[in-house]
């Protein structure tokens, strides 16, 4: 076998240390071939297939940024502007993640999800994740995330954005993942940089042979690299050598493909003649990426970016303004004629401040100015207002949107009327983000569920109003035991709209009901204070737990392993069972709800039996409580007693 060949214990070890691996079986020599065979066909389709688009997308970021351009010549920034418009509109909108309990007793694992994903978006560095996010989805149609790992130091997921310029994919797909109105990749990938200093860190296998083989020739890297520097107006100058030493970066080609009927990760050289790294996914449902849409089109992977919409009005606009300007210039300096006969030189015709020609001849008649046309202003600003109007109808951005005063008086009515048009059309968008947003930590929660160490904690910070705290939650305490958690995907505004109205209504209620001596006074405060915002940790604190709640917890440490736990006579029934409910499925748990519902039932039927509890209202504990001398000890001999 040649010196550089990767061999099949090296293909064990890389197989092994990765993080992200589904097992330990290696490649034989057939396979490697195998493998490598198939994924340069599956290279070489994608990057033709998206050549083209490619190299338009390249034009396009020069269109956005207008620096390449001849300095006498200026450019329109319609692109921009109502790129940025629409960006800023839905960066600011954040996408409010929620975790529910699929069954009962999932509630705690929920509660604890959703401080951790909270703490996350920081530790992943979402907040600048999701502006690239957004930005590649308006600007080249899909943006697409892909999880790359998980660190088993701090237990956080890790997260990367997905170049659209140096990523492939199938042609056939019109997702990531297969749905019921999406086909799925079969394969993608993308060209990667990595230095030697990461080479030898990861201990990726063949370090030598990647070094003699990473390119030279033009990559997808260097194209990519070559288009966002034209637009720049700088120059590309990549060129690196072992002087770089622990720098020196070399490219390689990170594909996803289905290999031995499992999905699996292979990294070859940029040669395709050695397989550096192959793993195989742990989850084979799906891929561990995700896509967003901006304004999605059936069964497609594109869409409709913004520049698809505004690239022609603003060459348009810009060649129109140029013109005009041309025009404007030719028509300020004057054109002459001159008689040949009279004026012999015509250097002499040189007109400066001051200056005297003097000729042989009569003046008069010698030289008249040729008369000229000016541009039509009006024409032309009917033709810039078409234009301009045209990108504003086709994205939703008129100009109050933009922060610019209409150029036309409207009414107020008319401005709410067209504000509100505006969010509809933003809404939609919207509504693409919330469909991957939910895929997003769908797939965040699995990284938890298959990569998190069993005896590992995570240390989280709790922020809230008052102050900060810090937690450490094991891996039993976030997956929850049966079915994976429910994830509500909600607008921040429009989350706040709703959290607020329900506010009020339930307000409403407590005003009409607080005389009503069986409200659940105490019920309908945590219901408040958690519509306000607060964690349960919170409202803990605001209202700390009952007597009753800590029994009825301690007790469910005896229901979850199957064990009785008594109920008394005195209990406050609709905490325990409020508090029962986030128990183990078992039957001593199922057993001690009845029992509990049994005993509110014979309160009503015989309340002789329980006079200290006559007064006593649902959620306030009766803690002095003395129970009459002829009452029973406990629930089950009062039961006996009917």
């Amino acid at each position: 076998m040649p010196k550089n060949k990767i061999t099949n214990e090296q293909v064990k070890v890389e197989f092994q240390e990765q993080d992200t691996s589904g097992g330990d079986i290696p490649l034989t020599p057939e396979e490697t071939k195998r493998l490598l065979k198939q994924v340069e066909a599956e290279y070489d389709t994608s990057r033709n297939y998206l050549l083209h688009k490619k190299k338009v997308w390249g034009m396009r970021l020069s269109l956005f940024n207008n620096q390449k351009r001849d300095e006498d010549k200026f450019g329109d920034p319609l692109l921009y502007t109502i790129f940025m418009t629409v960006i800023a509109s839905l960066y600011n909108d954040q996408m409010q993640v929620e975790f529910s309990g699929h069954e009962t007793g999932d509630d705690t694992q929920a509660e604890n999800l959703n401080h951790i994903a909270r703490y996350d978006f920081d530790e992943m560095g979402m907040a600048e994740i999701n502006y690239d996010w957004i930005f590649d989805s308006l600007f080249f149609g899909r943006g697409m995330v892909e999880f790359v790992g998980f660190d088993t130091k701090t237990n956080t997921p890790e997260v990367q954005v997905i170049d659209p310029l140096v990523f492939y994919r199938d042609p056939k797909a019109s997702a990531f993942n297969d749905s019921s109105t999406s086909r799925g990749c079969r394969f993608w990938g993308q060209d990667v940089e990595i230095t030697k200093r990461e080479l030898e860190k990861d201990r990726y296998a063949s370090i030598d042979r990647i070094i003699q083989t990473s390119i030279k020739h033009d990559s997808g890297i260097e194209e990519a690299r070559r288009a966002r520097a034209d637009a720049q107006n700088t120059q590309n100058d990549s060129k690196e050598g072992p002087e770089f030493g622990d720098n020196e970066s070399f490219q390689l080609i990170k594909w996803h493909t289905h290999f031995n009927g499992k999905k699996c990760l292979v990294v070859t050289t940029n040669d395709f003649a050695d397989v550096v790294k192959y793993s195989v996914a742990k989850n084979q449902a799906s891929w561990l990426a995700v896509d967003r849409p901006s304004s999605k089109m059936s069964r497609d992977w594109d869409g409709v970016s913004i520049p698809d919409l505004i690239e022609d009005k603003q060459r348009a606009r810009a060649i129109t303004q140029n013109a005009t300007l041309d025009s404007i210039q030719h028509s300020i300096y004057p054109h002459y004629l001159y008689n040949e006969t009279k004026i012999t030189n015509p250097k002499e015709l040189d007109f400066g401040l001051n200056k005297k020609t003097g000729i042989k001849h009569d003046p008069v008649g010698a030289v008249v100015a040729l008369p000229k046309d000016y541009p039509n202003v009006n024409v032309v600003e009917y033709i810039m207002n078409q234009l301009d109007e045209a990108a504003q109808k086709a994205t939703a951005t008129p100009e109050t949107q933009q922060g610019v005063t209409s150029s036309q008086d409207k009414t107020l009515g008319e401005i709410n009327l067209v504000a509100s048009k505006v969010g509809v059309r933003y809404s939609l968008t919207a509504k693409f983000f919330e469909i991957s947003e939910k895929n997003f930590w769908k797939t965040w929660y699995f990284m938890y569920h298959k990569y998190m160490p069993d005896t590992s904690k995570k240390l989280v910070e709790l922020k809230s109003a008052f102050g900060s705290d810090w937690k450490t939650y094991k891996k039993n305490e976030l997956i929850t035991p049966k079915a994976d958690p429910n994830i509500t995907i909600t607008s921040k505004i429009l989350s706040e709209a709703i959290r607020d109205k329900e506010l009020t209504r339930l307000a409403t209620v407590y005003k009409a009901t607080a005389q009503n001596p069986g409200t659940n006074h105490r019920y309908i405060a945590k219901k408040m204070y958690k519509l306000i915002g607060y964690s349960v940790t919170e409202i803990n604190k605001l209202l700390p737990p009952s007597p009753d709640e800590l029994m009825a917890e301690e007790e469910n440490q005896l229901l979850d392993k199957n064990k009785k736990a008594p109920v008394k006579p005195n209990d406050d029934h609709m905490a325990h069972i409020e508090i029962h409910e986030r128990a183990k499925a078992t039957n001593a748990t199922f057993a001690h709800i009845e029992t509990h519902k049994a005993a509110m039932a014979l309160q009503k039927a015989k309340p002789e039996l329980f006079p200290e509890l006559q007064n006593q209202q649902p959620g306030e504990p009766n803690i002095n409580a003395q129970l009459n001398p002829d009452a029973p000890s406990n629930i089950s001999q009062a039961l006996m007693m009917q």
